[in-house]
């Protein structure tokens, strides 16, 4: 109901718009009537246009949820009531009634088969009209009615009289304003060859798309300039310009070196904001200062200065590409842990350790403040509000929390993964009670090769079947990697991205032989709903399942249902994953494994934090652990001083396993409620943003009061 609420709004504003701009015309009641469709088509364009430009979401919500959409669809309204006229000026024309009739046949065609096509893909046809009225595709319908339209007016007005001056003036701005824009290319391929490593294609997938987008870019700007006319013209030319101008010394001189892609929004300081922003301001206002001295020749200064930014910007371009061209060829799937018995669960015991990313107790609270009884299908679990984190980032926390050893006494990164898996003894133990191991972890490196070779889900060389590459993501992908690049700080926050947004955007379809698993929460959640928990042939089984939980970007309702991504939805993520594992734990209840079942449900990290030598707040995690036998038990909180490092111990003492001295205690014993016990954190520290070590924290009383927690004088080298 929401959707179609929101639907209806956006088609309500735009029909507002376009009998604003139809106002404005001079036509036949009949070719006004016309007209009025059309134009509410090309509001309905802009405004979806500037959603994704500007909220980059491509999903209807409703005004009620984001009152910022109201506000861009209003400001992309008020574009477009000055742009429409100028830019479609053949319509505005009574004289030239088939074109104002071409107009319409133009939209039912293309839409019609925007329909069909969405008609093949989904074989329902309320789903395909939906498909067909998301802001992504009514973008490339309305894109493509505008090139129809525009190619048969051009037709029609063939015989009109030009003045050659004047369309030499308009063909050489156009090419050269065009032909810079195309270089904002640039920094697309600098941060793609720069961390080839972390995408899942390569640039010889993405070279047919990326030159489409060029073209796409280059007709769009041709076809703008060429409809304008007068000073519209000359402003349009000159603003262009001016942001060209002022991109390139943004990309190049004015970016502090930015952070790994970790999805997280950027903090800059607001006078920093603010100084950048003036100048943009200088720059923009030197290029039409310079129109005003150079009223003669800035149409050259134009063309050469344009031309001499995008050549450099180009060789640029080719020399990264020739200097990389090893990422031409295909990559080399590594290993991974497939899917394999996630949805499935040993006859007789089994231990499941749930770990959502980054859930920091105060996220918790935030959601208990919402809704007091969110933890109530916790049955027969302890909770352990005090509970510190070990470290402040996924690695090497995933590594420690399932070893207990750190990387200071050996060199960070693969060397020390693996050195912890073989010193720990807990994996011997738990194999040789007949437990099969499945680590549901999209980083296999996290887990030693001593270990994670034993895992039942492990694959070696992963056979891929099929991969598609998908032209829109393509293009939104390039979109938002440069306007993050490009952009000044204000706006930055709104084209950020991670790794896997990108991957995510270009590849439509990748089949594994063996599928691979993803930390994709609202896909777990929609195969539990599908096919529920089956019980396999093992006898006992350990499962540790890493999901998304809540880590940004927010995409899931409270229900764990995949929704457009937005920053408002911080606290639904941190519900919805939450219910993930409610709805799992419901299918070991009726599977009848519930009471003999043993289950934690913590996190690798709390909240952390991007820049700065110093923690500035706590850090806990959430904590939540089943011992076998209990079940209906309503839940209960522990006061004992918990950590990370107990993970194991409590483990081990709920199979029958001797915890490894000096290494945590387990917290279903009465060892746990230890008031003098020392507990510690490795805060990570932030170097023009790059982590660059590791700083001690020791705690000793509870770690919720700040105050307890004394910044030490060691201080290990992460690098």
């Amino acid at each position: 109901m929401s959707e179609k609420m929101a639907i209806a709004e956006m088609i309500l504003i735009a029909l507002m718009l376009g009998a604003g701009v139809n106002l404005r015309r001079r036509a036949s009641i009949l070719d006004k009537c016309i007209l009025f469709a059309v134009d509410s088509f090309g509001m309905y364009c802009i405004m979806c246009v500037g959603r994704m430009i500007f909220l980059r979401t491509g999903m209807f919500y409703s005004y009620t949820q984001d009152i910022r959409l109201l506000i861009i669809d209003i400001l992309m309204g008020m574009t477009g009531t000055v742009l429409l006229p100028k830019i479609t000026p053949y319509i505005a024309r009574p004289e030239k009634g088939s074109t104002v009739r071409v107009a319409p046949v133009c939209i039912v065609i293309t839409f019609a088969g925007a329909l069909l096509y969405q008609y093949v893909n989904y074989r329902n046809f309320n789903s395909a009209l939906y498909h067909c009225l998301l802001p992504e595709a009514i973008s490339v319908v309305g894109l493509m009615v505008w090139m129809e339209i525009s190619l048969i007016s051009r037709a029609i007005r063939k015989g009109m009289d030009v003045d050659r001056r004047r369309r030499w003036d308009q063909l050489s701005v156009t090419v050269t304003s065009a032909f810079v824009i195309t270089a904002f290319e640039y920094p697309f391929l600098e941060t793609f060859l720069s961390n080839s490593t972390e995408f899942s294609f390569t640039i010889r997938d993405m070279i047919p798309y990326f030159i489409l987008f060029l073209a796409i870019v280059f007709l769009i700007t041709m076809t703008v300039l060429n409809h304008l006319s007068g000073r519209i013209w000359e402003w349009t030319v000159l603003g262009i310009c001016s942001f060209t101008l002022a991109a390139y010394v943004q990309a190049l001189f004015l970016n502090r070196q930015l952070f790994l892609m970790d999805g997280v929004n950027r903090e800059w300081a607001v006078g920093f904001k603010v100084l950048n922003l003036l100048v943009w301001a200088g720059l923009t206002t030197g290029v039409f200062i310079l129109r005003h001295f150079c009223k003669g020749s800035w149409k050259g200064v134009v063309k050469f200065g344009s031309i001499a930014i995008a050549l450099m910007q180009i060789a640029g371009g080719f020399s990264l590409i020739i200097s990389n061209g090893g990422h031409f060829e295909a990559r080399k799937e590594t290993d991974y842990f497939a899917t394999e018995g996630l949805y499935e669960v040993a006859a007789e015991d089994n231990v499941i350790v749930f770990v959502l990313d980054k859930y920091d107790e105060k996220y918790m609270q935030e959601v208990l403040a919402k809704e007091p009884d969110f933890l109530e299908p916790l049955k027969g679990f302890v909770g352990f509000p005090d509970t510190v984190a070990q470290f402040s980032r996924t690695y090497p926390a995933i590594t420690y929390m399932l070893t207990n050893r750190t990387f200071f006494d050996v060199p960070a990164g693969q060397r020390y993964i693996d050195w912890a898996f073989e010193d720990c003894t807990f994996w011997r133990a738990l194999t040789e009670k007949d437990f099969q191991l499945y680590f549901y972890e999209e980083e296999t490196s996290y887990i030693g090769e001593s270990v994670q070779k034993q895992a039942c889900n492990y694959v070696q060389q992963g056979e891929i079947l099929k991969r598609e590459i998908s032209l829109t993501g393509c293009i939104r992908s390039i979109h938002t990697v440069n306007c993050y690049r490009i952009m000044p700080y204000f706006v930055k926050d709104y084209y950020r991205y991670t790794e896997d947004t990108i991957n995510d955007l270009v590849i439509s379809d990748k089949v594994w032989k063996q599928e691979q698993y993803e930390m994709d929460d609202a896909d777990i959640k929609e195969r539990l709903d599908q096919s529920g928990l089956t019980i396999n042939d093992d006898r006992k089984a350990f499962r540790f399942i890493h999901m998304f939980g809540a880590h940004p970007p927010y995409s899931m309702d409270r229900e764990g249902n995949r929704v457009g991504e937005s920053k408002d939805l911080s606290i639904d993520q941190y519900m919805g994953s939450m219910q993930i594992v409610y709805n799992y734990l419901e299918e070991l209840r009726r599977l009848g494994l519930y009471e003999n079942a043993t289950i934690i449900i913590t996190a690798d990290h709390g909240d952390n934090f991007e820049n700065g030598a110093v923690l500035p707040e706590k850090v806990n995690i959430i904590l939540y652990v089943k011992p076998k036998g209990s079940a209906e038990e309503p839940l209960r909180y522990s006061e004992a001083y918990a950590s990370q490092c107990d993970l194991l111990p409590t483990l081990a003492g709920e199979v029958g396993i001797a915890a490894e001295d000096g290494q945590g205690i387990d917290l279903l014993s009465s060892e746990a409620y230890n008031q003098e016990r020392e507990r510690f954190h490795y805060f990570h520290v932030v170097e023009n943003m790059k982590q660059i070590a590791v700083r001690t924290y020791r705690i000793k009383g509870s770690s919720l009061d700040f105050n307890n927690w004394i910044a030490t004088d060691e201080y290990n080298d992460f690098r």
